[in-house]
């Protein structure tokens, strides 16, 4: 059940990418440290706080686009569960003339769920990113501080 939404997620060119252009990236915290290393020696060298701001923000989103992916193929296997227990229930209350179709999950009623998750987390306002991801965002900005530490110290 698992592995055909994490099929369909991975095939999917659009939701491999994050900050809407970006490919994700294979490894996100390989991705995520050489980012924050190599923005933090920009911004070591220039004293300009942007590559900082914008590295956090970088990390953050390819941080949070590789966690929803879990995310959203746990809310299609339980929203699938549900749905196989109320179509259980119309056979077992012999209901066999099912008015708009078949008695089981169909791979249609798959993707119906997959697009419906896939879409509200596009559409998450920014505000909303923040607010269910901010332990997220905290952890990324003290990743780059640290990591910013020690390019300064190693200057």
């Amino acid at each position: 059940m698992e592995d055909y939404y994490i099929e369909k997620l991975e095939a999917d060119e659009k939701f491999n990418t994050f900050l809407r252009y970006c490919k994700m990236p294979k490894y996100p915290v390989l991705f995520i440290l050489i980012t924050a290393t190599v923005m933090a020696k920009i911004s070591n060298l220039t004293n300009i706080w942007l590559p900082s701001l914008l590295a956090i923000f970088i990390m953050w989103n390819c941080w949070i686009g590789f966690m929803e992916k879990d995310r959203i193929v746990e809310k299609c296997v339980v929203e699938e569960t549900i749905m196989k227990m109320e179509l259980d229930g119309l056979i077992a209350n012999n209901i066999k003339d099912f008015p708009f179709g078949p008695l089981y999950v169909t791979d249609e009623d798959r993707d119906t769920i997959l697009l419906m998750h896939v879409l509200n987390y596009w559409n998450m306002t920014m505000k909303e990113k923040i607010r269910w991801h901010h332990i997220e965002l905290i952890s990324m900005t003290t990743v780059y501080v640290g990591i910013y530490l020690v390019v300064w110290c190693l200057n």
